[in-house]
């Protein structure tokens, strides 16, 4: 009886080291970590923000704009106007010129010598606002200034 009960004891103790030992080597399916849901992840990815800075304290931010292909500066600039009530004055030029924004809420510079420039993702565009092409997650910032920065 004596020896039954010593390897039982010992199966055990040899079990209880065994599955110790094993909780410390790492797992071969870990559990899977927990994902954003799909979701959150579109809506992240498929918007463009836009700032328009007015060089006079005031500056309008929008940055949950829904992006779709095709989307343009311009269309961005568009969907921050029309959801700020302000007006746009533009002259569309045709070509990789496209679209040339002269007024954004009624400023401008009466002695054209400043003009609307825009940036897309800190880099200075070198077309026209309508012939920009947007992808998801881009930010626009416009400015009205003299000449390029």
């Amino acid at each position: 009886m004596k020896k039954v009960a010593y390897k039982v004891l010992l199966a055990a103790f040899i079990f209880l080291l065994g599955f110790s030992f094993a909780r410390l080597l790492p797992a071969a399916n870990p559990p899977p970590k927990p994902q954003p849901s799909l979701a959150v992840i579109a809506s992240a990815a498929s918007n463009v923000s836009v700032m328009v800075d007015f060089e006079n304290g005031k500056v309008t931010t929008l940055s949950a704009i829904p992006w779709h292909q095709g989307m343009t500066a311009f269309d961005a600039l568009k969907y921050v106007a029309d959801k700020q009530s302000m007006k746009l004055e533009y002259k569309d030029y045709g070509g990789d010129m496209g679209v040339f924004i002269q007024s954004i809420n009624g400023i401008k510079d009466p002695k054209n010598k400043a003009w609307w420039q825009f940036w897309v993702n800190n880099a200075y565009s070198q077309k026209g606002a309508s012939s920009t092409p947007l992808k998801s997650g881009d930010n626009i910032e416009w400015k009205l200034l003299a000449a390029q920065q």
